[in-house]
């Protein structure tokens, strides 16, 4: 599965600040760009990927994203792509993820290089 967010431009003339993904199924999912120019004129600032299945997704190009939101429950996901997220400047995770994930997300923020250095959260259920 591939989502193209050029195409969110094309069907709006309207900013769109907010993004929310949710696969319904097992799959990999790759989030990018075509054109950077296009991109710009959506505004997205938050981009929230939610997680029921097993998902391996991969983020590239997108540029101007500042918050990415992470929402598992009780399913495996990998995501890779971080460093392609130039504005990026928080990562929120909620929700039942693993603690590989968090390493990994914590090693890909860590690894990035310019002007932002984001800062992962992780935003713990109410006890029962």
């Amino acid at each position: 599965m591939r989502v193209i967010l050029d195409h969110l431009v094309h069907r709006t003339n309207e900013p769109m600040k907010r993004l929310c993904i949710k696969p319904v199924q097992d799959d990999a999912l790759r989030i990018d760009i075509n054109d950077e120019r296009k991109f710009a004129e959506l505004r997205l600032e938050v981009l929230k990927i939610v997680c029921t299945t097993n998902l391996q997704a991969t983020i590239e190009n997108i540029l101007g994203v500042h918050v990415l939101r992470v929402e598992c429950s009780s399913a495996s996901l990998h995501l890779s792509g971080l460093q392609g997220i130039r504005y990026l400047k928080e990562v929120w995770l909620k929700g039942s993820c693993s603690d590989e994930l968090k390493e990994d997300l914590q090693r890909q923020l860590a690894q990035r290089k310019g002007k932002y250095k984001p800062v992962l959260s992780v935003l713990q259920p109410p006890p029962l």
